[in-house]
This record gives C-alpha cells, structure tokens and sequence, in this order.
C-alpha cells in the first residue's frame, strides 16, 4: 500500500502533527463518500412511523402515549412506514424529515408497565413468561429484580431504554409525557395536523393495583432502595432527559 491509498485508520505527519498523511486524507475523503450515500444506514435500530405528506418521522416509545398517538395520527394522515419494529434507517432519505418522540419519567413508565402488562393482563402483554413466573412477577419488587436481569438496550421497547429507542443525534423534537396534551398540541400545530379526534388511550388502572386508601401514583408503589435500585438501571434516561424521582 502506498502512501496516497485510502487508509481508514488515522496517522498524522511525524513533523506536522495536526496533519493527516495522504494515505489517512484519502481515507477522510473516502468516509465522506460513504455518508453522501444514499444506502447509508443508520447505528440506531427501533420503531418508527414515517410520513412523506407531512414529511415525518417518529421514533415510537412504548408506555409513552403510543396509542393516543398512533390513532389520532391515522385520522389525519397516510403513514407509508405505519407500524414498523426494529428497522434500521436510510439516514439520507430521510434526512430532512421532521423527526420526533415523547419520553417519560422511567420511574413512572416502568409503573405503568408492569400494572398493565403483568398485573391487568393486557391481551397485548409482550412477554413470553409461563404463568408460575407471571404470577411471581405481580409483586412489583420482584419484577423489578427481574428488569434487572435484561439488557436494557435490546431487551423488549415496553421497558427498554428510551434513549435507545430515540435517534439523539437526529431528533428534532422529544415531547414529555408529563406535559402530553400541551406538547402533542404544539408538534400538531409544527405538522399543520389537527387536535380533532385525539384522546389520551390506553391507561393503565393503577389506583386499582395499588390497594386501598391509595392514588396509584408512581411514588407508591417504591421504598427509597427500590427507587435508588430503578435510577440504577435508567440512570442514562434519567441524565439525558432531567427527570427525578
């Protein structure tokens, strides 16, 4: 191999050492090519809606509204990528689309989660779990004992890592759950969509699997090493997104 050759490994100059050597440039100038090309594909993997009326795509979080979303988005538009799960992007086709996604408190999503997927029995609950271990599971300290045992930047999108799930370095607008009806109201509003027809779907009942004399809400259901044990494990959501318990 020549000096000229493209080389995708780095040296710089032994006398000008902020200076690539022809060999490192030509490799530079190769990388360049490769991400003009229109099959570049994206690192990131997860679900997406894509658009091209509207011209937009949406990083789906799941626990995160998805429904309310994904059918008052139906009434209003054609989605050409409508459900999809796991795909890898063509970063350049896709480049100027209006990319979004909702994020929420891990704390609470993982909540909402568990009561829905294991403690209601949702006829859409996602995990392969024989009924002994099901049943173990309605204990919410167990299941968490049990999230902690996966990998949470693979493992399935109801409890995976939301930042996982977003393309950070691509998205223009993340929406909080906490705040949903204002800030789905204002990506309306950027999509020249209308509110017409959205309602929130799909709650959990938590009010009804926390006992009586209590609310349901998130902070209920932890002891103080439980809530330290789920920072543990979403510490990556809690510092990318600014949430406390």
């Amino acid at each position: 191999m020549t000096a000229a050759e493209p080389q995708l490994v780095l040296h710089t100059l032994p006398d000008h050492p902020k200076c690539l050597e022809p060999g490192s440039e030509a490799g530079q100038r190769r990388l360049q090519d490769a991400r003009r090309d229109p099959a570049m594909p994206s690192l990131w993997r997860g679900h997406v809606s894509i658009c091209s009326g509207k011209r937009f795509l949406w990083y789906r979080v799941a626990k995160v509204a998805t429904r309310s979303i994904y059918y008052h988005l139906k009434q209003h538009v054609h989605l050409d990528c409508d459900h999809a799960h796991d795909v890898l992007l063509p970063v350049n086709q896709y480049a100027d689309y209006f990319k979004f996604g909702f994020v929420r408190n891990p704390w609470d999503r993982l909540v909402s989660c568990w009561a829905r997927k294991i403690v209601e029995r949702s006829p859409r609950r996602p995990f392969d779990l024989d009924e002994a271990t099901r049943k173990r599971l309605e204990d919410f300290s167990v299941f968490v004992d049990w999230i902690a045992t996966q990998d949470l930047k693979t493992c399935n999108p109801h409890f995976r890592l939301q930042c996982c799930l977003l393309d950070l370095s691509l998205v223009d607008f993340v929406g909080r759950f906490e705040r949903l009806d204002d800030d789905y109201a204002e990506l309306c509003d950027r999509l020249d969509i209308p509110m017409t027809g959205y309602r929130h779907r799909n709650r959990s009942d938590r009010a009804q699997v926390s006992g009586a004399g209590r609310s349901g809400h998130y902070r209920e259901f932890y002891t103080d090493a439980l809530a330290e044990r789920v920072y543990r494990l979403y510490r990556k959501d809690i510092q990318v997104f600014g949430y406390r318990f």
